[in-house]
This record gives C-alpha cells, sequence and structure tokens, in this order.
C-alpha cells in the first residue's frame, strides 16, 4: 500500500489523531502557518518580524542536512530565546525538506485545502444537502473537464513538468561532466561540483530526491549518459497517471424520477433544532488572522491605493 503524506495547519486535534488513524503515514506541518505563528511572537514594526520568518524560510526549504544547519544557526543566533522555545516542541522531520521521510514533492503548505475552501465558498451559506449537491456538482463538472483536457496532451510528461523540463536543460547547457563510474557522474558547476548517480537516482543537491524530478545536475548527465530523460522521471508526473487518476467520473443523481416516500402515521420525523437567529446580517467570510496581509489594490491611472482601479477610476488627470 502506498504511503502518503498529509500535510495539516498543526492542529492540536489533528496532531493527536494523525498517530492513531494513520500511524504508517507521514505528517508534515504547513510552512506558512509555522511561519505565521512564529511571526505573530515578534512585535509590530520591529525588524525581527520579517527578518526571523525569512530565515525560517530557509531552514524549511534546505534540501541537505548541510544547509539546514548552515541556516539554523542564522536562526537560532537572531532569534535568541523566542526562537529556541518554538523549535523546542516542534520535530524538523514534519517542517524542513532535508528531513523529510516521506514523499512531498516539493509541497510545503496545505494550500490546497485553502484553495478547496475558496472553491466552494459560495456553497457555504445553503443548507448542508444543499452544500453536499452543490459541491458534488462542481466536483463532476471538475474532474470531466480535466478528464478531456488530459486526453488532448500529446506530450509524455504534463505540460507544467515538460516545461519545467526543457527549463532545467537549458540551466545546465553549459556545465562539464566528468564520468567517475558506470552510473557515477560529477557535474561542473560554475561555483560548485556535484555528485550524480543514475542507478540510485540521486544527486547531492537533493533536488532530485525531494522532487522526484531530475534537477539540471541530474539532466546533464542523463544526457552524457545517453539516456532518456523520461525515465528517469517519477511515474506520477506522467499524462498517463493524470489521466487514470481522473478516469473516475462521479456518478449522476437525477431526482426527477424518484417517488416521494410515504412514512405513515407513526414514523418520526426528525426536525431542525430550535435555534434562535442572532441580530445581524449572516457573516460569509471567515475571521482573517493577524499575520495574514490583504492584497493592496493599485490604480494603473492614478497611482492611489484607495481601493479602486484603472476602469473605476474617477480622478482628474
Amino acid at each position: 500500500m502506498r504511503r502518503v503524506t498529509f500535510i495539516s495547519d498543526r492542529h492540536v486535534g489533528l496532531v493527536s489523531a494523525f498517530p492513531r488513524v494513520f500511524p504508517n503515514n507521514p505528517h508534515g506541518f504547513c510552512f506558512r502557518h509555522l511561519m505565521a505563528n512564529l511571526s505573530d511572537k515578534f512585535p509590530a514594526g520591529s525588524y525581527l518580524k520579517d527578518r526571523i520568518p525569512y530565515l525560517f524560510m530557509c531552514c524549511a526549504y534546505s534540501r541537505t542536512p548541510e544547509m539546514y544547519q548552515f541556516n539554523m544557526e542564522f536562526l537560532r543566533s537572531e532569534g535568541g530565546d523566542i526562537v529556541a522555545q518554538f523549535l523546542e516542541d516542534l520535530r524538523k522531520e514534519n517542517w524542513c525538506m532535508a528531513y523529510s521521510n516521506g514523499e512531498r514533492f516539493g509541497e510545503m503548505t496545505n494550500n490546497l485545502a485553502e484553495s478547496f475552501n475558496n472553491w466552494v465558498l459560495p456553497l457555504k451559506s445553503l443548507p448542508i444537502l444543499d452544500i453536499n449537491d452543490g459541491i458534488r456538482v462542481k466536483s463532476m463538472a471538475s474532474i470531466a473537464a480535466r478528464k478531456q483536457d488530459a486526453q488532448e496532451w500529446l506530450s509524455e510528461l504534463c505540460p507544467a513538468i515538460e516545461k519545467k523540463l526543457k527549463e532545467n536543460l537549458e540551466v545546465g547547457r553549459h556545465w562539464r561532466v566528468s564520468r567517475s563510474d558506470t552510473y557515477v557522474y560529477e557535474v561542473h558547476c560554475q561555483k560548485y561540483n556535484s555528485m550524480v548517480n543514475l542507478e540510485t537516482r540521486f544527486c547531492s543537491c537533493g533536488e532530485w530526491q525531494l522532487y522526484g524530478f531530475p534537477c539540471s545536475h541530474a539532466l546533464v548527465v542523463i544526457q552524457q549518459h545517453g539516456s532518456s530523460p523520461y525515465l528517469y522521471v517519477n511515474e506520477l508526473y506522467k499524462v498517463e497517471k493524470c489521466r487514470e487518476t481522473y478516469s473516475f467520473p462521479i456518478n449522476l443523481l437525477p431526482s426527477i424520477s424518484k417517488p416521494v416516500h410515504d412514512f405513515g402515521r407513526d414514523a418520526v420525523i426528525l426536525q431542525p433544532p430550535l435555534t434562535r437567529r442572532p441580530p445581524g446580517r449572516p457573516r460569509k467570510k471567515r475571521f482573517r488572522k493577524r499575520s495574514e496581509k490583504t492584497r493592496v489594490i493599485k490604480c494603473g491611472r492614478c497611482g492611489k491605493c484607495d481601493g479602486h482601479n484603472r476602469k473605476s477610476c474617477t480622478a482628474p488627470i
């Protein structure tokens, strides 16, 4: 059975439930939530309020243990006791790429859940049955559209991954390659050297192991070795896997032909709870944290940031 890596916002209930429900699956923490929690520990306007989260980001995205230790020294020296206390109960296997014990493919946040919440936002004010049916219809249409798009792809990799492959090939176009063994090579870059092992799919930069996708060093070596780059790409990046993902449509639930059930006189019909509607208009938007920054709209015509854009601008020029 395949091990699936879960990424959550480090909620207390989830942290305690994961070892019991999914004991053999890795559990990672969302980097964005951790960075926001760390930023809240410093006063507003402080130099460290932006500096410490940046250093924490460098530690989280470190691809090798050596890079992690190098960045962690800067974080601890500048953050002091606040950072030391924050990291005390935080295992690096849950948030650092270099020590991750599961396949994350470079995913460090739970943005997928945030995107889903925003996707179903218009449905949240409806009754529960209408919410479920609305999510079903939206998911059904989305799966059908993605299935149709995947059928039209002619490349071996998904379009975004195919573009990434070409970009990585272009980066290492001028690097020199030296052979050490049958599958072991050394790549001579401008500022450093990297070791690549094609047999174990290993690169000393750490990117190949973390993403399941050959880095620029590995692609240069693959070309030198005379192999096809597609043989060294994880199967999940290929078009066939994408088509397989969306090959199971959501079944329809027509209601026009369903008869109205007669429950009889003795049937107990569950009524809605007796609740009192609170005063005011119901809130639809969630409460945002203080650390969340809202997008500032700047007018491209007058240059002001008061919420209007070029199309609605009435300022005299």
